[in-house]
């Protein structure tokens, strides 16, 4: 086999073929994340697949998931006006809700928010 049929059949085995295997965790965070802050019942409004996933070039079983979350103008100003840690606030509030549906799971920053 040569280098280009190698690359080619580990790319291939690497492949992400669709966002099935993370779409029961995007319905249930995009749900607790409308419901928590738009008091609306949908899975996918306001969220946003990004990074590897959103890209297509995740590994299987490998990445992780990263969204974003479109907040309301009236949360933005409400910590907005804090005098300080307005934002560490705000991730705060988004963590506890997230929290609610995986009590089990660690949810931190990764130093990239």
């Amino acid at each position: 086999m040569n280098e280009t049929a190698t690359f080619d059949a580990f790319f291939e085995s690497i492949k992400l073929d669709s966002l099935n295997e993370y779409q029961s965790v995007l319905d249930c965070i995009g749900k607790k994340l409308n419901d928590s802050f738009y008091h609306i019942d949908s899975k996918n409004e306001h969220l946003i697949i990004v990074g590897s996933i959103g890209r297509g070039t995740a590994v299987p079983g490998t990445s992780d998931l990263d969204v974003l979350f479109d907040l309301p103008e009236d949360v933005f100003h409400t910590f907005d006006s804090y005098k300080s840690n307005g934002q560490s606030a705000l991730l705060q509030k988004v963590k506890e809700a997230v929290k609610e549906r995986y009590p089990k799971t660690d949810v931190r920053g990764d130093g990239q928010a």
